[in-house]
C-alpha cells in the first residue's frame, strides 16, 4: 500500500502548487485572493492532520503582534491586514506540504516546475513575433514575473532535489535561465547564471558526483570544442544575436537599474524620523507612488513599508536559525547559497515578504530543519 499513498500525495501536492501558483502568475486580485482561499480550504479540510507546533504558534503570534503595531498605521489602507491575517495560512500549509516524504515532495515541486516550464515555453512559440514574447503571455504582468517566478520554484525544486539524491539538478537550471534570457531583465539573468554556475561546482567539487565529474571531465571539453569550431565558422552572426539580444535587455542601461535606485533613494529619504524607521513610512511624495504606481519593485522597501524592522526581522530570523543550526555544514552551505540567490532576487522584484510566493519561502527552511542531517 506505500505506493499508491505515494502517488496520491504526490497528485495532491503537485495540484495544490500548481493551483497557487497559477492564481498567483495571473496578478490579478481576485485571482491572488483565491491563492489564499485554496491555502484555507486546505486547511479545512485536513484540519484533523494539521499539526501546530507550539514554538511555531507563539512565533507566529508575536509577529502579527508587533507587525500589526505598523499595520494598524494604514499607510496602504487595509492591504497589509490582510496579508498579516493570511500569511499565517502559508506557513501552516508549508508546513503541511512539508510533513511529506522526501519523494513526494521532491517529485511534486518536479511536476510544477516542468509544467509550469511547459506554459512559458508554449506561450513563447504562440506569442514569437512580439517585441518581448514573454511579456505578451499575460499583457498586464511584468515580463519579469515569469522568470522571477520560475526562480522560486526552482530554488524549491533544487534543495529538495539536493536533499534526496546528494546533488543538484542542472537541466532544470538550464531551463530557468533561458526563461531569464527571455525576459530579459539583469536580476533574473544574473541568478539563473549564478544558479547553474554554483550547481555545476557544487556537483563537481565538493559533492563529488561522479555523472557530474564523468561530463566535466570527458564530455564537456568535447562540447566546448564543438561550440568553439561552431564559433569560428559563425562569428559574424552570432555576435550580430548577442549584440541585438544585448541591446533589448536591460543590461544595455548597465548592470545597476537607476529606475529601482531611485525608488529606493526616495524611500530611505522617508524614515528621517525614527518612528518611520521602526513602524514604516507610507509611499506617499515618493516616486514609488507618483511615477511608477505604488509598485516599489522591492520586496524589503515594501515589507518595511508594511511591518517596519519587525517585518524585516521576520524575514531574517530564519535564516540567522539555519546558520547557527547544528546541521551538517556541507547542506547548511547549500540551503544558505541558494536562498541567498532568493533573496537577492527580491531587490529588485517584490516577489515576496508579502506575497503567495512566500509559500515557497516557508518550504525552503522546513525542508532544511525537516530533512537535513545533524553535525554530530
Amino acid at each position: 500500500m506505500k505506493y499508491p499513498i505515494i502517488c496520491k500525495n504526490q497528485i495532491q501536492s503537485t495540484l495544490l502548487l500548481i493551483t497557487v501558483m497559477a492564481l498567483f502568475v495571473v496578478q490579478l486580485t481576485a485571482t491572488i485572493v483565491g491563492s489564499y482561499i485554496i491555502c484555507a480550504l486546505v486547511i479545512l479540510f485536513n484540519a484533523n492532520t494539521v499539526q501546530i507546533n507550539r514554538r511555531h504558534f507563539e512565533f507566529i503570534l508575536a509577529g502579527i503582534f508587533f507587525c500589526f503595531l505598523s499595520a494598524a498605521s494604514f499607510n496602504h489602507q487595509v492591504t497589509p491586514l490582510f496579508y498579516l491575517a493570511m500569511t499565517p495560512l502559508l506557513l501552516w500549509v508549508a508546513s503541511n506540504f512539508s510533513s511529506n516524504s522526501l519523494a513526494v515532495i521532491r517529485s511534486s515541486l518536479r511536476n510544477t516546475f516542468w509544467i509550469f516550464s511547459i506554459f512559458i515555453f508554449s506561450g513563447l512559440i504562440l506569442h514569437w513575433d512580439e517585441p518581448e514574447p514573454l511579456g505578451a503571455i499575460l499583457p498586464w504582468t511584468s515580463t519579469n514575473g515569469f522568470p522571477s517566478y520560475l526562480i522560486v520554484l526552482q530554488i524549491a525544486y533544487s534543495l529538495s532535489y539536493f536533499l534526496e539524491f546528494k546533488r543538484l539538478p542542472l537541466s532544470s537550471c538550464f531551463i530557468t535561465l533561458i526563461v531569464a534570457a527571455f525576459g530579459l531583465g539583469r536580476g533574473s539573468m544574473i541568478v539563473g547564471v549564478a544558479m547553474i554556475l554554483s550547481s555545476l561546482f557544487l556537483n563537481i567539487a565538493i559533492l563529488k558526483s561522479s555523472k557530474d565529474q564523468w561530463w566535466a571531465f570527458r564530455i564537456f571539453p568535447i562540447f566546448i570544442g564543438a561550440i568553439y569550431i561552431f564559433y569560428i565558422y559563425n562569428a559574424g552572426s552570432i555576435l550580430s544575436m548577442i549584440d541585438l539580444w544585448f541591446e533589448n535587455s536591460k543590461f544595455s542601461n548597465g548592470v545597476l537599474d537607476e529606475h529601482r535606485g531611485r525608488m529606493l533613494i526616495d524611500y530611505l529619504e522617508m524614515l528621517e524620523s525614527p518612528l518611520r524607521l521602526f513602524f514604516g513610512a507610507s509611499y506617499e511624495h515618493t516616486s514609488i507612488n507618483d511615477v511608477y504606481g505604488g509598485n516599489p519593485h522591492n520586496s524589503y522597501i515594501r515589507v518595511h513599508s508594511f511591518y517596519g524592522l519587525f517585518g524585516l526581522l521576520i524575514v531574517f530570523v530564519p535564516l540567522i536559525s539555519l546558520f547557527i543550526s547544528r546541521k551538517n555544514r556541507i547542506q547548511k552551505f547549500v540551503f544558505a547559497l541558494f536562498i541567498i540567490f532568493a533573496l537577492l532576487r527580491a531587490v529588485s522584484e517584490p516577489i515576496f515578504f508579502p506575497s503567495t510566493l512566500d509559500f515557497f519561502y516557508f518550504v525552503y527552511f522546513f525542508l532544511f530543519f525537516n530533512f537535513a542531517k545533524k553535525n554530530y
